[in-house]
């Protein structure tokens, strides 16, 4: 197979993902293959000891310090950012989806090692730990990825499809004024929960399961 064809092909697969639905299959998937994953190929001793510090952490302070709160804010920056960057590059969708690939598995690994570690109680905190900030971030990417596409075709043109290509004003005015908006207060309010609400989740099913 020659390189231009690969290229060609890459590109339709790139201009396939630009419909923010096929995210709503990707969220479950990639869960799923990084439990499985957890369960079966990874040496989840690492992350063992990780979730061994984070619960220590949670049931000895009472009160969540505001270095923990930076600290959750400059990850979260980084990852978000990421995704900003790939709106420069010429595959961008194909490496959203990539990347926010990667980060799923990863969820659904240390999910799996919750389970293998404490078992039943670990299901729980397992849960109350990574899933309400989760599902919150997850809206943020899913409509995210609206603003994503627009500003990632208004700096590339049309796609191999030869759709409009739409002008960058378009992007940051009318109907999608009230989507930043949205995007923007689900995140905050998902860090929040990350922060504030998840230690508390995880004390609460720690003392139910675990002691």
């Amino acid at each position: 197979m020659h390189s231009g064809d690969v290229m060609k092909k890459i590109r339709r697969i790139n201009d396939g993902l630009s419909r923010k639905q096929n995210i709503i299959i990707l969220f479950p998937a990639g869960f799923i293959i990084g439990v499985i994953l957890g369960f079966t190929l990874f040496d989840t001793e690492q992350i063992n000891n990780w979730i061994e510090c984070l619960l220590a952490f949670v049931i000895d302070v009472s009160i969540i310090p505001s270095s923990f709160f930076c600290y959750v804010l400059w990850k979260r920056l980084k990852q978000f950012g990421m995704l900003v960057l790939f709106c420069f590059m010429p595959y961008g969708p194909l490496m959203y989806y990539s990347y926010l690939l990667f980060c799923l598995i990863i969820y659904g690994i240390i999910f799996s090692c919750f389970c293998n570690f404490y078992g039943l109680g670990g299901f729980f905190v397992g849960l109350a730990s990574l899933m309400p900030h989760f599902i919150l971030y997850g809206i943020v990417l899913y409509f995210g990825y609206e603003l994503f596409i627009c500003f990632w075709s208004s700096l590339h043109g049309s796609d191999s499809r030869g759709q409009f290509k739409p002008r960058l004003q378009v992007c940051i005015k009318g109907v999608y004024i009230p989507l930043i908006m949205l995007v923007l207060v689900v995140a905050i309010i998902g860090l929040v929960t990350e922060c504030y609400v998840n230690p508390l989740l995880v004390k609460f099913f720690v003392n139910i399961f675990l002691k």
